[in-house]
């Protein structure tokens, strides 16, 4: 008798507790999920103390906002008179259609004293970018002595 006094209860809260978790499915999942894997190191995270500071929100074409475009391997290919070709290695892993913009800082000592600016159409590559060579012929000035490159999709500031 009283084992039929708890059981009862207990299967009611039992049963309950299921139809519960598969209403709520969904949300439990998430959530648990956050609490269960904090390891998220390397991700940039909002915190409440930014919201103050947004100013505008863009949304941006999926193909752009994955954008992850690198520049490496800077080197001088030949230098003749004023005129000198740079080769730089554009690596991305998406997407692989779109060429970056190119952004060249000409130095001289410590400073960028010129930059140039190059569209996809400006410069020679090829028909997909995974990890391509590059080479940009560039007029040198009195004075610039070395050089800095960018790679940026124009609606994706940020990406190098």
């Amino acid at each position: 008798m009283v084992k039929s006094i708890f059981l009862k209860p207990f299967l009611i809260a039992l049963a309950l507790m299921i139809a519960i978790a598969v209403i709520f499915y969904q949300q439990i999942r998430t959530l648990t999920a956050d609490w269960l894997l904090t390891d998220k190191s390397g991700q940039p995270t909002l915190v409440d103390s930014d919201l103050g500071s947004i100013k505008e929100v863009r949304l941006l074409d999926p193909s752009v906002s994955i954008a992850k475009v690198a520049v490496t391997n800077l080197s001088v290919i030949s230098h003749q008179g004023s005129v000198a070709t740079i080769g730089m290695t554009l690596s991305s892993s998406s997407p692989e259609t779109r060429y970056p913009n190119l952004r060249i800082f000409l130095r001289s000592g410590d400073r960028v004293v010129r930059t140039i600016e190059l569209k996809p159409t400006e410069y020679g590559h090829g028909a997909t970018l995974r990890s391509e060579k590059i080479q940009v012929p560039i007029t040198l000035r009195l004075g610039e002595t070395g050089f800095t490159a960018q790679a940026y999709y124009e609606n994706a500031e940020g990406q190098s």
